[in-house]
């Protein structure tokens, strides 16, 4: 059987999982299927961009979180026109009425779904020595997949991670193998985040230093992803070991003097500070440039001199639009990039208290945000000015990047930090207070209904 058809019959196995039928949790796997076995079919599956990493189309990584940050705002009119989930999500309702096989659950699982079909495919095959360049590359590239997508649904649909009760939350479902036979259930919060980084160390040690092309997995992005990991978890010792460690294997930066403000959509798609290429999960109208204006308190946050206002927006007759996406396209990026890590190593300085080098990190970056006619680094008397400078900057250069509500949920434990949301619609007022139940997504219903796991409790 030929690549394309053992391919083939993955997508129907895959279609199993996503299918509404309650008995497919006990359903066992038809033994004659034949799946991807080799090589090269096995990197194959993996390289399926639509289903993987958005590729040129949008991406599989959960939505929901970035539809309910304050990046953005809808008018009235685009409000009342949208559809109860979209509305629900910009309010913060308790209760969101998820479209049927959404694209938040689904979609992430369904890369988990992938990863895991090749993983275990691997462990059936004899090591052959001639191509362990290729086996270590794909079981590293599967392991990273699993461990990004386990990262992302954890932002959503798990509590923000802490130390004192990460081992009594409820995290998310650890699927660790293809079998759809395996009952679903919940780890914990701390079981969530071991696995991720479990899965990342393996993953280092087999990958390359930099990919084929950058919707590929490789060294430098594990290491970035490690570094996000760990600094969602507020353990900054490690997060400036992996964040550093990324920036010795790749630390190029963009000029933003180079880049022409005049474009409709500023950034290509593979640009050199792109570590890892991934897209957001796509629900019309969710965050087109059309609906989801930005907000003007944002916009008007970056100085004159600072080019991303350029780069970064669009000026409308009465609002401003987002151009600035890394994918290239109107699509959200929402992979891994260089000007995060660089963010990250800052943060994490200033954190451990070292301003200097903390500056440091972030004038490296700055530098090429500003006009370099008029730039003047930043500078601070003492670590917790340092970390205001650099937080501030972070929220201007991740803007539309799909971290704003896990940066949300991290900060909002630091009472110096911590924020309300606050949004109009329709002449009713909604709040989103710091640590607010609802910073956690519930479930879909219809998986609740499917597996039985327990429900969020906003």
């Amino acid at each position: 059987m030929n690549t394309y058809k053992k391919i083939l019959l993955a997508i129907c196995i895959l279609s199993i999982v996503c299918s509404c039928k309650k008995q497919f949790l006990n359903a066992k796997p038809d033994n004659s299927l034949v799946v991807p076995g080799t090589l090269p079919e096995l990197q194959a599956l993996l390289d399926n961009d639509l289903i993987i990493s958005g590729g040129y189309s949008a991406g599989s990584d959960p939505h929901i979180g970035a539809l309910s940050t304050d990046d953005y705002y809808i008018t009235d009119a685009d409000y009342l026109n949208t559809d109860d989930y979209h509305r629900a999500a910009y309010t913060w309702a308790k209760k969101i009425p998820f479209q049927p096989g959404t694209k938040n659950w689904i979609g992430p699982y369904r890369v988990i779904f992938y990863a895991n079909i090749v993983l275990d495919a691997l462990n059936k095959l004899p090591k052959d020595k001639t191509d362990q360049l290729s086996y270590n590359n794909i079981k590293g590239s599967a392991l990273f997949y699993r461990a990004f997508q386990f990262y992302n649904l954890a932002q959503v649909f798990a509590p923000q991670y802490k130390s004192n009760t990460a081992s009594s939350e409820p995290g998310i479902p650890l699927r660790l193998t293809a079998d759809i036979s395996e009952l679903t259930t919940r780890s914990t919060v701390k079981e969530t985040y071991e696995r991720i980084i479990a899965d990342l160390n393996e993953a280092i040690a087999l990958l390359p230093n930099n990919p084929l092309v950058q919707t590929r997995p490789c060294k430098t992005a594990a290491f970035a992803l490690l570094a996000r990991t760990y600094l969602t978890m507020q353990n900054y010792s490690m997060a400036l070991q992996f964040a550093s460690s990324s920036l010795e294997l790749n630390n190029q930066l963009m000029d933003y003097n180079q880049i022409n403000p005049e474009a409709s959509e500023t950034f290509t798609l593979f640009n050199k500070e792109v570590l890892f290429h991934s897209g957001i999960s796509y629900d019309y109208p969710s965050l087109i440039p059309e609906y989801a204006k930005i907000d003007n308190d944002l916009y008007n946050s970056y100085e004159a001199n600072d080019l991303r206002k350029t780069r970064f927006f669009s000026l409308q007759e009465s609002y401003v639009i987002f151009k600035g996406s890394y994918r290239g396209t109107i699509i959200p990026f929402t992979g891994l990039a260089n000007d995060e890590v660089y963010l990250m190593q800052a943060e994490c300085y200033a954190r451990l208290g070292d301003p200097v080098k903390a500056l440091r990190s972030l004038n490296e970056l700055m530098i090429n945000r500003f006009d370099k006619t008029s730039f003047k680094p930043f500078v601070a008397t003492d670590s917790d000015e340092a970390l205001a400078i650099i937080l501030a900057e972070r929220r201007k250069e991740l803007v539309m990047r799909n971290m704003r509500w896990t940066d949300l949920r991290r900060l909002n434990l630091d009472p110096r930090f911590a924020i309300t949301l606050t949004r109009k619609a329709n002449g009713q007022t909604y709040t989103l207070p710091p640590n607010d139940p609802r910073y956690t997504l519930p479930i879909p219903e219809e998986i609740i209904g499917l597996t039985g796991i327990i429900q969020n409790q906003r």
